[in-house]
């Protein structure tokens, strides 16, 4: 075909993130998430692009409670898989937690609800979650670039803690002097979130890059 732009690098962010509206509208989710991270393999690889980094999740670790983690995992099942094709094109993942601030982020939502309502509520103040920075997330699809060579065919993970969301709450809402309460939870969220699933574990290994500790899983090589 007939390309405009020919990319040495691709960074694969684009996907349906929200688990409630990918429960609501599957068609779309699956159309987004797995045949579009088709798309960008074919394309790459047809205009002989170097390197391409998808943006997954750690909703992809033990994705059984939603269709969006189910899909994500798909989408880094399909990058890695061009490994085994001896692809001249470099495919790896990064995973991502919560970023903090970023488009969609609950703190936005929680800041909304103060301001129209004086109050938060929330689905799960007893449920784990691992947040990080915009710059904590643009350094690790960084770090997945200059080691492509190493994390080919790989998922590379920035090794982070979790917090219960019970706790943020409880700054987060002296900080803007407000209530919040527990509301019903809804359908497909998780209780905790994993970086690196059970099952996953007999394949990853630790690697120190920038002074960080990471995870690189190798699901293929078994």
């Amino acid at each position: 075909g007939l390309y405009l732009f020919k990319p040495e690098i691709i960074i694969h962010a684009a996907a349906t993130k929200y688990v409630q509206l990918s429960e609501k509208y599957p068609f779309e989710t699956v159309e987004t998430n797995i045949l579009g991270s088709m798309n960008i393999v074919r394309v790459s690889k047809e205009i002989k692009c170097k390197i391409v980094i998808g943006i997954s999740t750690d909703k992809s670790a033990q994705p059984i409670e939603n269709l969006y983690g189910l899909s994500k995992a798909i989408s880094e099942r399909i990058f890695l898989s061009q490994n085994n094709l001896k692809s001249k094109t470099k495919f790896a993942c990064v995973r991502f937690g919560n970023i903090a601030w970023s488009s969609g982020s609950v703190f936005h939502i929680w800041k909304k609800m103060i301001d129209i309502d004086g109050k938060i509520s929330t689905t799960g103040p007893d449920m784990k979650r691992f947040f990080f920075s915009i710059n904590e997330a643009t350094s690790l699809v960084v770090r997945a670039i200059d080691k492509i060579n190493k994390i080919n065919g790989k998922i590379l993970v920035l090794k982070m803690k979790s917090a219960y969301i019970k706790e943020i709450l409880e700054i987060y809402s002296s900080i803007y002097k407000c209530k919040w309460k527990k509301t019903k939870n809804r359908i497909g969220d998780k209780k905790h979130e994993f970086l690196v699933s059970e099952n996953e574990l007999p394949y990853s290994s630790k690697i120190n890059v920038d002074n960080k500790e990471h995870f690189i899983i190798s699901p293929l090589e078994k």
